[in-house]
């Protein structure tokens, strides 16, 4: 139950930072949505809108957020088990020696 709370607050906040960069993109004028390569095609009775070069921009941008955040975290990691010292390489290498 603990795990479902966690991921549904994560997923929160993922929607609030997503939303408000969403709403300062565009109060900034970033436009998103209107750029070169964005398919937009109006008929009769609808249309259709694709947002192609808007997508591969946003994607490009998040592909490079989480590659940021991964590096960081693993870095982070290896400095603590390194403080730590409960590194399991460590207790092998230390456990072969003696």
């Amino acid at each position: 139950m603990e795990n479902i709370a966690r991921t549904l607050m994560l997923g929160g906040i993922a929607l609030f930072l997503i939303g408000g960069g969403i709403y300062f993109a565009a109060k900034f004028g970033l436009p998103l949505g209107r750029l070169p390569g964005d398919i937009h095609i109006e008929g009769e009775n609808g249309g259709f809108y694709f947002p192609v070069t808007s997508s591969i921009l946003v994607s490009v941008i998040l592909t490079i957020l989480v590659n940021l955040i991964i590096r960081f975290w693993k870095k982070y990691e290896e400095e603590l088990t390194l403080v730590g010292g409960k590194s399991h390489q460590a207790w092998t290498i230390r456990d072969r020696a003696c």
